[in-house]
């Protein structure tokens, strides 16, 4: 594919010297964008491929390093924000004032928000929202009188909900699965490998966590949830 990709890349050079890119009514030109399209799809496989054969063979190992939520989340969804524009949707953000600063691996945590972002925009209909929040739950534990200073665990919970879109109750089960896509279910054509969702799931179990879906009447929402020490993360 690398081969591919320089032979591309070298044709294009020698379109544009011709002239022929300019004139996107000319079959060539729209050929070569297929192609290149095609080019990049086939590589995005191949790493979605390499990825997920690393986390299933548990040889993928976290760096970790200290994220402020409240700050690093709109971060991530700014580049959401215009690729939801140009198809009418809105891109609103619900996240908690008291988010903290905890300790993950920042390239995992923006891989699975990011799938489930890219997942949104694809199917949420012109006219419909995306709404991500974020919140912090405690987890209820028995009192412990002999580990009273130990530090209290709480939940992080990250939505991805989209609205004016409903997954039908046979599909549910089968979404997480490499290669499935539902049939009929691409508004805008965009197309994929289909492998998003199975490694938004397996990189959020590589964390700890869980990945849920839930599906009614015009409205679906995508929930990670993962346990975080706060006590130990945050920063000084």
């Amino acid at each position: 594919m690398t081969n591919i990709k320089l032979a591309i890349q070298m044709l294009e050079v020698v379109l544009k010297q011709t002239g022929v890119l300019e004139d996107t009514t000319q079959r060539a030109s729209k050929y070569f964008s297929i192609l290149q399209s095609e080019c990049r799809r086939e590589i995005g496989l191949i790493n979605d491929l390499l990825d997920l054969s690393r986390l299933e063979s548990g040889s993928e190992s976290l760096e970790l390093s200290s994220i402020d939520l409240f700050t690093w989340i709109p971060s991530i969804t700014q580049s959401f924000i215009e690729r939801a524009h140009n198809h009418q949707q809105r891109l609103l953000l619900n996240l908690e004032p008291s988010l903290p600063t905890i300790t993950s691996d920042r390239s995992h945590l923006e891989r699975i928000l990011s799938e489930l972002l890219q997942n949104a925009c694809k199917y949420t209909p012109a006219g419909e929202s995306i709404i991500v929040s974020a919140q912090v739950q405690e987890i209820a534990e028995p009192e412990d009188k002999l580990n009273a200073n130990k530090p209290s665990q709480k939940i992080i919970s990250f939505n991805v909900c989209n609205t004016g879109v409903e997954i039908p109750p046979q599909e549910l089960s089968r979404i997480f699965e490499k290669f499935y896509r539902i049939p009929n279910n691409d508004p805008w054509q965009h197309g994929g490998t289909g492998l998003g969702l199975a490694l938004a799931t397996k990189l959020t179990a590589h964390l700890g966590g869980t990945l849920t879906v839930s599906s009614t009447p015009g409205k679906t929402c995508f929930k990670v949830k993962f346990a975080a020490d706060f006590s130990s993360s945050e920063l000084a």
